[in-house]
């Protein structure tokens, strides 16, 4: 989720970890062991207009293969596109190829050769794979989109992933602890994916794990090399083990965040429950917070919240308070009681709060890192027209608190005692 050191790009992605897309469980994330190490295939580009693609080495050339074994070699870079027919591709000197309507187009390095490919300057994998989406159109009308999906080994995806979650700096047994949590993760989405036929296993983006490409960052590699095929397991079964950056002392509950009925059995595991444990996230910039809001502009975003979300929300009128109701056994809050200037009292849970406080609303300005309600965990105080969020953490606080493994990794802590904090229950195994 994060770049490695400035840390304004960090908090741009870490408050995420864990994609709310739900499937029937059916067992499909029963642990499993692999004879060599598994790939992954992750959606690195999601329904863009233009993908330019190039080599990472020396090569001038890529090669695109579609269906029925056709192959063609084009200079790079290559500018590829959903168009009319197809898939368009056009090399360094004009020329065009296009594969037909719905067909895949693998983009590889011409055989022999070793290297990337990049895609946007970026270097993935050996070869991506372009589809064609057709929401726009397609080739039955119009100009379509594309999705690119990687296909690379799961630990080149780990230190990928792990050197945009942390700070470049932080210690080994940091990113020791990330590397088991993101692999973990990983692997259950692999599995639910593959068993219902999907095209890809993770997203590139905070709606699973950050991921941003190969990556130099020799501490990363270092964790990956040594926490090797290790994912936690519970009940047999591999754990979606969650993450945030900052818990600010009260950890959450699976269940008090996401759905946990008929095909998201998972968010039931005991070890992702809420419980009083110890913390060492003060170093934390977001372990404490304060945040002012206009009234009427925080009223608003919630309103354009509900429109779009449900909740009930969407009529409310300007609000007069705002209080937590129910709160979890680590004292953080689970769900608050809105009152606006009608009477009317409205219900939200702690997470749906925070994202309609975060609403983007037209005509509004930007939601900034200073106005922004960086987790659910807060009180509010009212003063005139003025609404003052004081609050701790950043992020949904369920299971491993990034800045708390950075603490415990100073004091000297394993990543398989961090971890044994953050998932009691869990175990650490080998599945490659």
């Amino acid at each position: 989720m994060r770049g490695l050191a400035p840390l304004l790009v960090l908090f741009a992605a870490i408050g995420m970890t864990g994609c709310e897309s739900g499937t029937k469980e059916s067992g499909v994330a029963d642990i499993k062991p692999f004879g060599v190490e598994p790939d992954i295939r992750v959606r690195i580009r999601d329904g863009i207009e233009l993908a330019d693609l190039g080599a990472a080495n020396a090569s001038s050339r890529l090669v695109a293969r579609g269906l029925a074994g056709r192959s063609e070699t084009l200079n790079a870079p290559v500018k590829a596109r959903a168009g009319i027919g197809g898939i368009e591709l056009t090399d360094l000197y004009g020329r065009r190829i296009v594969f037909g309507d719905g067909a895949d187009v693998q983009i590889t390095m011409p055989e022999g050769q070793g290297g990337l490919v990049r895609v946007d300057g970026t270097p993935y994998a050996s070869g991506v794979v372009l589809k064609q989406r057709s929401e726009l159109g397609g080739g039955s009308g119009g100009r379509g989109k594309l999705d690119v999906i990687a296909t690379l080994p799961m630990e080149q995806y780990i230190e990928g992933v792990i050197s945009k979650e942390l700070i470049a700096s932080w210690p080994l047994g940091a990113y020791e602890a990330q590397a088991v949590c993101a692999r973990s993760y990983a692997m259950h989405e692999r599995a639910r994916a593959r068993a219902e036929g999907k095209a890809f296993d993770v997203e590139s983006t905070t709606a699973d794990q950050v991921f941003g490409g190969s990556t130099t960052l020799e501490v990363a590699k270092a964790a990956t090399r040594n926490t090797r095929g290790l994912v936690l397991v519970e009940g047999g079964r591999t754990l979606r083990s969650y993450y945030s950056s900052t818990c600010g002392g009260k950890p959450n509950a699976a269940t008090d965040v996401w759905p946990f009925g008929p095909g998201y059995e998972y968010n039931r595991s005991p070890s992702l429950q809420a419980r009083s444990r110890a913390f060492a996230c003060q170093g934390s910039p977001l372990f404490r917070w304060r945040v002012e809001r206009d009234l009427g502009q925080l009223s608003q975003r919630i309103r354009e919240w509900g429109k779009i979300n449900g909740g009930g929300v969407n009529s409310i009128g300007t609000i007069r308070s705002i209080e937590s109701i129910e709160q979890n056994v680590a004292g953080r809050p689970t769900k608050y009681r809105i009152t606006d200037d009608k009477g009317k009292v409205y219900t939200l849970s702690a997470e749906q709060l925070r994202f309609a406080c975060n609403q983007k609303v037209a005509g509004l300005p930007d939601i900034t890192r200073e106005t922004r309600m960086h987790s659910g965990n807060f009180q509010v105080l009212f003063a005139g027209n003025r609404a003052v969020f004081e609050g701790g953490g950043f992020g949904h606080g369920v299971g491993m608190c990034q800045y708390c493994c950075k603490g415990w990794a100073d004091q000297g802590l394993s990543y398989r005692e961090m971890l044994a904090r953050f998932y009691p229950g869990a175990t650490v195994q080998r599945q490659f």
